[in-house]
This record gives C-alpha cells, structure tokens and sequence, in this order.
C-alpha cells in the first residue's frame, strides 16, 4: 500500500502545505517566502539543464534587470511611495519572540535523525510523532497483495500524508501496543484495478514511537557552534526571531507604503519563470514515479495540480499570478529603499546569494551565465537593504 500509494496519497499533506502557504504568503507578503523558493527550485532546474543556451526564455532571469540589479526603464518613485522607515519599523517585542513551543520544534526537528525507538506499551502516539506499525491490509475480509509489512513493519510519521486519506488520523492518540482497525477508502484512480474506489481495513499494531531526547552530548556532537542545550536552545529562538523580525518588517513596510503600479513587463516575466518551475516540477516527479513504477502518474497538468496540489489549474494560475505580484511589489519597494538611503551592497552579499543559489565562490563564472549580472546583482542589493531595515528597526519590551 505505501509504495503503490506514494505520490497520491501525498494529496492530503500538499493541500494542507499549500493552505498554509497561501496564509503566509498574506502575511510575508508573497515575495519574501517565494523569492526563497524561487531561488531553491531555478538553482536545480538551471544546474540539472547546465545549458544556458537551451534554456527557455522565461529563464532569463535578468531580461527586466538592468546590471546593477534594478528594473530596467522605470523610475521607482512613480511606482512606489514609501512609509517614514523610523516611524513604522518599531515593534513590541511579544510580536517578534516565539514560543517555547516553536523553539523546541526547531531544536527537535533538526535532530530528528536521532530519534530512538520506545516500545514500551502505553506511550501515545502524537501527531507528527514517527511510529513503527505493523500492519494487513483487507478488503472484503481478504488480504490483499502489496497491503501488508511483515512482522519487522514499516516507519510512518503521523500527519506527513504519506499514506492514504484518514489512515495516519486513526492511529493519532493510540499507545503503543494498541491494535487498531483503520478504516479507508482507496480513490477511484489508485492505480490498481483490484483497489481502486475499495473499502479496506488495516489491522495495524504500533510497535513503538521514536523519540528524542536532547542532552549536552548529543548537542555538542551534532549542532555547530553549540556545546549545550541551552546554548542550541538560544541559537534556535535567534533563528526564529530574526526570521519573524524580518517577517514582521516586510509585512510592516508593505501595509503602509504605496505601490501605484507594477512594471508590466517584469511583473509578466515573474509569472513566466513561476509557471515554468511548475512544468519543471510535473516533469520531474513524473519521471521520479516512472522510474520507481515503471508508468507515469500523471497524463497532464491539471490532474498533476488536483492530485499533487490539491488544487484547480484555475487555482494555481491564480496563486502564480499573486505571487509574482507579491514577488514584484517586493523588488520595488527594496530598489526603493535602496536608492533612497543611497545603500549600497558588498562583494560578500554577492557571494552569499549566490552561495544561497547553490554555487561556490570559484562558480561564480557558472552563476552568472545561468543568471545573468543583473539577477546576481539584485539578489546582493535584497540583502544589503533587508540588513539596513533590520539595523534601524526597533524592538522594545
């Protein structure tokens, strides 16, 4: 079942990915969480191409983009009036610490590695705790092929949708030893004749939860530049302080500056590339599928977006097209800040985005063929101005 099941029953988590998604675009303003991921699917894409030349239009990310980094033929202060910066960036500081509850995800989910297996009974069995079952798999009384683990069984984190709809919610709050029967539903396009639209049960035992105990051990040999749990406790509530702190300065900045327009031309270009990664990303877990499978998941685009996304053709259309509008309104307002505080940015913000687009410092050649100057140029002159706003805003008890 988990094999066959792999990529469909993914359905579940990515619409709930893309929920959440949707929620942080609104309060990051689009072009901060989406720049990152921007950056992160292009650098695999231009790497695993490594050709340039072939690459389609919509991958030249410097075509708007002067070589200095700004948008070519506009004169930012007829698109965008900006707020007093000292007056709007001052923040409580309740709206920037997080809780301890997030530090510890933090601290745990980087060391999730080193969970170790509990088997002793009574422990329960949390969402998004991983857990050994064993399972069989039945449908009209009668096992079916692929449906069962075997005595050693299998590892399944709870909440992740690896499996189908509503299994992994059924085993939420049982303790280890419990047996439990799982009730589903195959989907009617599970790609299994015998399967598909069935009702089955699965007869599942939880073996054990892992879990995870940090100590000053296991911090000093795993977490860099931390010796004790307090020191990786510090260093994961500045990492998630400085992220909500710069959060928290976008969405400040956006709400209270005025952008009058957007440069038609770039903001198309960005709608362009973002439907292109899209495409990217059909072809590349469709051939993933084949070569696990031997036959492709999907025949075409929109039953990809259903079935992956959990969305419409019309919905991720419509989510591209705010991002890249999100994606320009947050270029603008940083040339705009740039100009107007006449920052400047370092060869060491170069290296660190370019760095951040998967190359080293001797590729830098490699980096600004597949880029272009320009988009380089862009991407060091973000971090100079996000650096600055962080400088000159303030925080207070």
């Amino acid at each position: 079942m988990k094999k066959e099941n792999k990529a469909l029953a993914r359905q579940k988590k990515a619409q709930a990915k893309k929920r959440q998604a949707v929620k942080k675009k609104v309060l990051l303003i689009g072009g901060i969480a989406l720049a990152v991921i921007l950056v992160v699917v292009a650098a695999v894409v231009i790497k695993r191409s490594n050709d340039e030349a072939n690459a389609p239009e919509t991958l030249k990310f410097s075509k708007y983009l002067t070589k200095d980094g700004m948008i070519k033929n506009i004169d930012i202060e007829d698109y965008v009036k900006l707020c007093n910066l000292e007056e709007n960036l001052q923040f409580k500081a309740e709206d920037v610490e997080p809780s301890e509850e997030e530090i510890l995800e933090l601290m745990e989910g980087y060391l999730s590695s080193h969970r170790e297996l509990n088997t002793e009974a009574g422990v329960v069995a949390e969402d998004g705790d991983t857990v050994q079952i064993r399972y069989v798999g039945k449908v009209d009384d009668v096992a079916f092929e692929g449906g069962s683990t075997g005595e050693e069984g299998t590892s399944l984190t709870l909440g992740s949708g690896t499996y189908i709809d509503d299994f992994e919610d059924q085993l939420v709050g049982k303790s280890v030893g419990d047996e439990v029967l799982v009730e589903v539903t195959f989907p009617e396009n599970y790609g299994n004749e015998a399967l598909n639209g069935k009702d089955a049960v699965f007869e599942v035992t939880i073996l054990g939860v892992y879990q995870l105990e940090i100590t000053d051990e296991l911090v000093a040999e795993n977490v860099e530049g931390c010796t004790t749990v307090e020191e990786y406790r510090e260093k994961a509530r500045q990492v998630l302080f400085d992220d909500t702190f710069n959060s928290i300065i976008w969405y400040t900045l956006s709400g209270n500056s005025e952008i009058n327009e957007l440069p038609q031309k770039y903001a198309e270009n960005l709608v362009d590339m973002t439907t292109y990664f899209y495409q990217q990303e059909f072809l590349s877990v469709n051939e993933s599928y084949y070569e696990m499978y031997g036959q492709y998941m999907w025949t075409d685009m929109e039953t990809f977006y259903e079935q992956y996304y959990g969305m419409t053709a019309e919905d991720v259309m419509e989510a591209i097209e705010y991002n890249a509008s999100q994606d320009a309104v947050y270029a603008m307002l940083c040339q705009a800040i740039y100009e107007e505080r006449g920052l400047t940015y370092t060869e060491q913000d170069r290296m660190n985005f370019i760095s951040g687009l998967g190359y080293a410092e001797e590729e830098l050649a490699d980096a600004v063929e597949a880029y272009g100057e320009g988009y380089l140029s862009q991407g060091a002159m973000t971090l100079a101005v996000n650096r600055y706003l962080e400088e000159i805003a303030v925080v207070t008890e």
